[in-house]
């Protein structure tokens, strides 16, 4: 199946499903319609060109600043050819953040679709993807393994959930709040 087969097969299911957020966004010179929802399709890996992850340690989470910033709690990034999506999440967690991190549990994934028309010279395939969300534990962290420089992220604090839910902005606050409810629900590992 080709991936825009895969991707017009994901948004027919997601029609019935009822998203956690429905948002426009803007990224350098790009428009598009962010729609997360709860972990339950399996993602065609195809449209995978991002992973993330909700990082806790005890009961404190991560919160990521960025230059533009916007504090998150979904560090992550984008997939290097041939990596497997663990080994992405792992290796961009270790980057962004600092922390090596145990078992990865399913929380959610963003579903982003192009607004517009494609900009000339635009080197990324024109079709809908997606971002696996996970939770996951802190279990190390290593200052060392952090790489600066044009990246995005500025740096990351380790908060209390409900200081962080007082600095997130309303859609990060939601993914904190759905994270806070799958660890409560399932004894860690």
């Amino acid at each position: 199946m080709s991936p825009e087969e895969e991707a017009a097969r994901l948004e027919e299911r997601l029609i019935v499903a009822e998203p956690l957020i429905d948002r426009e966004v803007e990224w350098p010179g790009l428009r598009l319609r962010q729609r997360t929802y709860p972990a339950g399709p399996v993602l065609p890996d195809v449209l995978i060109t991002s992973i993330r992850a909700v990082v806790f340690r005890g009961p404190r989470v991560v919160v990521v600043r960025e230059r533009a910033g916007r504090p998150h709690v979904t560090p992550g990034g984008r997939r290097e050819a041939g990596e497997a999506l663990e080994d992405t999440l792992r290796r961009e967690l270790q980057e962004e953040c600092g922390w090596s991190v145990g078992e990865l549990r399913p929380l959610a994934f963003h579903h982003f679709r192009y607004l517009g028309e494609k900009p000339p010279g635009f080197a990324y395939p024109w079709r809908p993807f997606v971002q696996p969300i996970f939770v996951v534990e802190g279990l190390r962290y290593d200052r060392s393994r952090l790489k600066r420089g044009e990246e995005i992220e500025t740096g990351s604090s380790l908060m209390s959930a409900s200081r962080a839910m007082s600095v997130l902005p309303e859609d990060q606050q939601m993914i904190l709040q759905v994270a806070i409810e799958l660890r409560s629900s399932r004894p860690r590992t």
